[in-house]
């Protein structure tokens, strides 16, 4: 008996406490939906493709048709220029259909940057399967790789920056929020109150402690990237410190803003997960957005993590500059800015 009366305590403990049902129940489902909707079926991922079609016969433009319901494709008249394209890495690949297709005399081809990583492997294996599913496993189709305009391309320069960025916001913004909450509870603010700290100070020594935590990390997490994991940059380190400041200051500011409304520690770390994980899926920090339906890759873009990625990605990848990267550090910059005066504003020292 006494085991069910301690049962039924707990139980009715649990079903009190919101933040509980919320991790057990609806954050599991929130992240299903997510995963859900941005991978949902290869059909509806609609991935940019060039296409030259130089045979006008019935086979030709049946296949055509086929491609032209899953990829979203943009015809072109002169080869040259769609292979330029993708020599540019302005686009993943082009399919061309050469004049004697019909006829069964010449293989398509599709033409394909290597160093797009992860997209360009998804995209090859879905134009292989379509043309496969067309005319069967003797498929007439030849693949030809070519390095575009990334100057490098391996795993680690997705993988290092995109956990980079989840883990540097997760920890900062974790971090931030629990100390901020757990103080207020035992009452330390209280006697913040009778002492002469400002509320300036008191913010400030906390995005500085996070910002020294979130540097060790960035140290960590590249330093790992870049000598064990042969992590090739191409452009400016300079570039990459800045970048990473920006996210740590929005990882810290994200923190504080969820102190003024979290009760506890748990919900304050509830929060922020619950805010980190949807945007890590959505905005290319597992896996790059152009493999998802274009909804969602609309969707992905309200996300500070798109942009801080697409800034990495530019600067790892692609050797691009302050001006080309200049979009992209304003946006998260504007987010950081955003959850600190915010935050500021509805700080309080009691609960």
């Amino acid at each position: 008996m006494k085991s069910l009366t301690i049962a039924d305590k707990n139980l009715r403990l649990f079903f009190r406490d919101r933040m509980d049902l919320f991790w057990t129940f609806a954050f599991p489902l929130l992240l299903i939906m997510v995963f859900s909707l941005a991978l949902g079926g290869r059909g509806s991922v609609r991935i940019d493709i060039l296409a030259v079609q130089q045979d006008n016969g019935q086979l030709a433009n049946t296949y055509m048709s086929v491609i032209e319901n899953v990829f979203s494709v943009e015809k072109l008249e002169n080869v040259a220029e769609a292979e330029a394209r993708v020599l540019d890495g302005k686009v993943v690949g082009v399919l061309i259909v050469p004049s004697g297709f019909s006829a069964s005399t010449e293989n398509v081809r599709f033409l394909y940057d290597e160093t797009r990583g992860e997209l360009a492997t998804t995209t090859v294996q879905m134009v292989e399967g379509i043309t496969q599913q067309f005319f069967g496993m003797a498929a007439p189709i030849a693949t030809e790789s070519v390095r575009g305009g990334y100057k490098e391309w391996n795993a680690a320069q997705q993988y290092v920056p995109g956990m980079g960025i989840m883990m540097i916001l997760m920890i900062g913004g974790i971090g931030a929020s629990t100390r901020i909450v757990l103080e207020r509870k035992t009452g330390t603010f209280k006697r913040n109150l009778l002492t002469p700290i400002s509320k300036l100070s008191f913010l400030g020594g906390e995005l500085l402690s996070g910002f020294v935590i979130g540097c060790m990390q960035v140290i960590v997490f590249f330093g790992v990237g870049i000598l064990v994991f042969g992590m090739p940059v191409a452009g400016s380190y300079l570039l990459l410190a800045l970048i990473s400041a920006l996210v740590i200051v929005l990882g810290v500011g994200l923190g504080l803003l969820i102190s003024t409304f979290a009760r506890s520690p748990n919900a304050a770390s509830g929060a922020v997960q619950a805010f980190i994980f949807p945007a890590a899926a959505l905005g290319g920090l597992w896996f790059p957005i152009e493999i998802m339906p274009g909804f969602m890759q609309s969707v992905a873009r309200i996300f500070p993590t798109t942009h801080a990625m697409n800034a990495f990605q530019d600067v790892i990848v692609r050797g691009k500059g302050l001006l080309d990267i200049a979009p992209s550090l304003a946006v998260v910059a504007g987010f950081a800015l955003f959850f600190l005066i915010l935050g500021s504003l509805l700080f309080k020292w009691k609960e």
